[in-house]
């Protein structure tokens, strides 16, 4: 299932949604995007740089803009201005694309494929769901490993981002809402900014979710959150990886996700007011300021991750409806300016 990010997400059971944002800040001077365009990718279609390491290598997807069908996923090298095609996994069903998800410094990947050994539910298996497998992919030893986190009802699992110390941070489901977890030292923790429970709307099983979308080194996770029958749409939070709190993330706006979060403590991701329409601005939340990110023109910017330099990646969409991948590098430190003033090229 692809959604208008590009990224093969974890199928949510639950409403979720993102906008434009109220009241910004800038960093001062402006700054220049860099497009990422990978040479293999079919004119006409759309891609998203949805994760990057210190060394600045930056994951790209890319699909067909009209289908949604994806064409690969790729490795961009910011150093050496380089692409190349990352590989799938050979147990992966044939035809369809191994997704990545997130990368460390090391050159460890996460990711999920569709799954032939897990049982889905008739519900699901109606809609068009289909069971994933999580995993990880060595570049050192060019290797995939699959596993399963728990609970062992899950019919979703989808490794999503690691960190340098190997701590992985994924999204699994059982029917009843979307609930993260952490795999550290071979043992898996439940990470739920509300406990998950069945909310049947529809005849569908919906329930409140928790979608952790990054981990830092010190062990802090940023996601997005959903409750339905709170009527919280989509909300942003951060897991303290010392105090082991959760708190939510204020960007000033009714709805926001948050996708990446770097060593110092800075999150990226993506703001707006407008539940009903696919439009809004990307974020950097550096303390207690909030500096929009929008592309000139765009109808949609979203800021998908951000590395100790300041790098961050994400997408835009124009307004055909198709997305393109961007890198713009950011210099701290962050101060309060105009409060209209956005970071644009």
């Amino acid at each position: 299932m692809k959604t208008k990010s590009g990224r093969v997400r974890i199928p949510l059971l639950a409403l979720s949604a993102i906008a434009l944002a109220t009241s910004t800040v800038t960093a001062g001077e402006e700054k220049t995007f860099e497009l990422l365009i990978p040479p293999q990718m079919p004119a006409g279609d759309s891609c998203n740089a949805y994760a990057i390491n210190n060394l600045g290598q930056i994951l790209v997807d890319a699909w067909n803009s009209n289908t949604g069908v994806p064409d690969g996923f790729y490795l961009y090298d910011s150093v050496r201005h380089e692409f190349s095609t990352l590989p799938s996994d050979p147990d992966a069903i044939p035809g369809i694309t191994t997704t990545f998800n997130g990368l460390n410094d090391l050159g460890e990947f996460t990711g999920q494929e569709p799954s032939t050994t897990r049982a889905i539910p008739v519900w699901a298996s109606t809609l068009g769901y289909e069971a994933y497998n999580a995993f990880t992919y060595s570049s050192e030893t060019k290797t995939f490993t699959n596993f399963m986190p728990t609970p062992p009802g899950a019919f979703v699992s989808g490794a999503i981002a690691i960190n340098d110390e190997g701590v992985i941070v994924g999204i699994n489901n059982t029917g009843s809402g979307d609930q993260g977890w952490v795999l550290r030292d071979h043992k898996f923790t439940t990470l739920d900014v509300f406990p998950t429970g069945p909310n049947v709307e529809t005849g569908i099983p919906s329930g409140p979710t928790t979608d952790p979308q990054a981990i830092n080194n010190l062990g802090d996770i940023v996601g997005y959150y959903s409750n339905p029958a709170g009527n919280i749409t989509s909300g942003a939070f951060r897991y303290d990886g010392i105090t082991h709190k959760i708190s939510i993330l204020n960007t000033g706006t009714s709805i926001a996700q948050a996708y990446g979060i770097n060593d110092e403590g800075e999150a990226v991701g993506y703001m707006t007011n407008d539940p009903t329409e696919y439009t809004g601005n990307g974020f950097l939340m550096a303390g207690t300021y909030v500096f929009a990110i929008t592309y000139p023109g765009a109808v949609y910017t979203g800021a998908n991750a951000i590395n100790d330099f300041g790098q961050v990646v994400g997408q835009y969409y124009d307004a055909a409806g198709v997305s393109h991948a961007f890198l713009i590098v950011l210099t701290p430190p962050f101060s309060e300016g105009n409060p209209q003033k956005q970071i644009s090229k």
